[in-house]
């Protein structure tokens, strides 16, 4: 038997049947790959072996691309520029990163 709001309310079990519900849904944070510490090792030695096959002078050259919150990139690729991640340069993300600097 189902029981109306006045009849519930008057029950002195009323505290212990009350559950909290949610306003509203907050906002779920990107989802994490990989947490672990080799995968990023990984990651920085296969950018510093792609920089060193290119030349002589290359190796000592890390690119503004690979040091950057692959994350931020992405979302500035993809809101701010509307490209892709591999036709950005990094003259490209220097002048952005400058331009919010300098505000």
């Amino acid at each position: 038997m189902t029981m109306t709001r006045a009849q519930s309310s008057n029950s002195p079990d009323d505290d212990a049947e009350r559950v909290s519900a949610p306003i509203f849904t907050p906002i779920l944070p990107p989802r994490i790959t990989s947490t672990a510490h080799a995968a990023l090792e990984r990651r920085e030695y296969e950018d510093t072996i792609r920089n060193r096959a290119k030349g002589e002078t290359d190796d000592l050259i890390v690119l503004i691309k690979n040091t950057f919150d692959e994350g931020l990139l992405r979302q500035w690729c993809r809101l701010r520029w509307k490209m892709s991640m591999s036709n950005v340069t990094d003259e490209l993300i220097l002048a952005e990163v400058e331009k919010i600097i300098s505000t």
